[in-house]
């Protein structure tokens, strides 16, 4: 008996010691097959141009843990994929256009580290389709700007609750777009371009007109799933967001109507002289 409790406790002991190290060896089984099933997860996902996702699959394999080998290549790949990131730079500016400086900002009612502009990231892939699937269209009308803010401005000067309350969901809208065109949701951006374009409505009596009603309402008929008029609204041009481009097109060519070919800037304004 004694001998056979004698072999019993180190048996026990190995036992205990294996199970005490078999959490250690899983993390590290996991942590190998990381390094090196990211590298080729990462590769697919910059394919794709989800480039954000790509970076993230490449960070991991970057780290110490990894290879040598993999960890210098997964490191290359980072910042050749950082740098191919497009970005989106958000502004503040009041009711007539001008720019803000004096701006508090908060993320889920607290206050951000860094209060300064931030650069919206997006993937190439989100990007091209957003640029594909907005239109832009002259309306015909010119007007000034300044009119049709006019009573935006005083009424918002006078503390006017209505005016108010319609400007605190504007920004709102603008919080819940930024969410979605990180997501890559442009349907949903483009139905708060709708939801927008009702309540700029409702604010700014002078925003649009029986003419830019009915081109608007056309081009929801063809497939549009919102729009909103660029810059203080009365007249000038008219942005039309739509899953099937040419639909739209087609209906407003019939119309009469104007397309303008653009595309997205990330330089800012700039002025060239030429000759």
């Amino acid at each position: 008996m004694k001998a056979g409790r004698a072999l019993a406790l180190p048996v026990f002991a190995f036992v205990a010691f294996a199970l005490a190290l078999a959490p250690a060896a899983l993390a590290q089984v996991h942590a190998t097959n990381q390094c090196l099933t990211t590298p080729v997860e990462g590769q697919k996902l910059r394919k794709a141009d989800k480039l954000l996702g790509a970076r993230d699959k490449f960070g991991v394999c970057a780290r110490d843990n990894c290879p040598r080998e993999i960890v210098h290549d997964c490191t290359q790949w980072a910042r050749e994929v950082e740098a191919l990131i497009p970005s989106v730079v958000l502004a503040a500016r009041d009711s007539s256009g001008r720019d803000l400086l004096d701006v508090r900002i908060s993320i889920d009612g607290n206050p951000p580290a860094d209060a300064s502009p931030r650069a919206m990231e997006l993937d190439p892939g989100v990007l091209r389709r957003m640029r594909d699937q907005l239109l832009l269209f002259y309306t015909g009308e010119a007007r000034s700007a300044s009119k049709v803010l006019a009573d935006q401005d005083e009424r918002s000067k006078s503390g006017d609750q209505e005016m108010i309350e319609n400007l605190h969901h504007t920004k709102e809208l603008g919080r819940r777009s930024y969410e979605l065109l990180l997501s890559g949701d442009l349907d949903g951006y483009g139905e708060l371009l709708h939801e927008h374009w009702e309540h700029k409505r409702r604010r700014s009596p002078g925003m649009s007109d029986e003419q830019i009603d009915r081109l608007y309402t056309l081009a929801r008929r063809s497939g549009s799933i919102g729009g909103k008029l660029v810059g203080a609204g009365g007249g000038g041009f008219l942005l039309i967001y739509a899953s099937r481009p040419e639909d739209i097109r087609q209906a407003m060519a019939a119309a009469g109507v104007t397309e303008l070919q653009f595309d997205f800037e990330f330089g800012g304004a700039y002025a060239s002289e030429s000759g």
